[in-house]
């Protein structure tokens, strides 16, 4: 008789944790990500994106030539030092464009 209580208890356990499980899932199925409406992006919060002009990058940027074989003399060498951020290249000349904020 023992064995037949055991069986009996079990499976009023596994009916109970059944229907647990199917009311989530019924519960869950109306919380979906499907209910969320669309929306334009952007709604002007970056305002007025453009790139910059030679001008402000001039003003912002400190631009130094690009002159090895007088640096190698030891005429006009750079009196900066920082990492290279990018270039500038016209037909006579390189322009480096360094990052001159002291290390941390």
């Amino acid at each position: 008789m023992k064995g037949g209580i055991f069986i009996n208890t079990f499976m009023y356990i596994f009916i109970a944790v059944m229907g647990a499980v199917l009311a989530f899932m019924a519960y869950m199925n109306h919380h979906t990500l499907d209910n969320i409406k669309a929306k334009n992006v952007g709604n002007g919060q970056h305002g007025n994106a453009r790139f910059a002009t030679p001008k402000e990058l001039n003003k912002t940027y400190h631009f130094l030539n690009y002159e090895p074989q007088n640096w190698r003399k030891g005429i006009d060498r750079p009196t900066i030092q920082g990492t290279i951020l990018g270039y500038r290249e016209t037909p006579r000349l390189l322009r480096l464009v360094p990052d001159i904020k002291k290390a941390r």
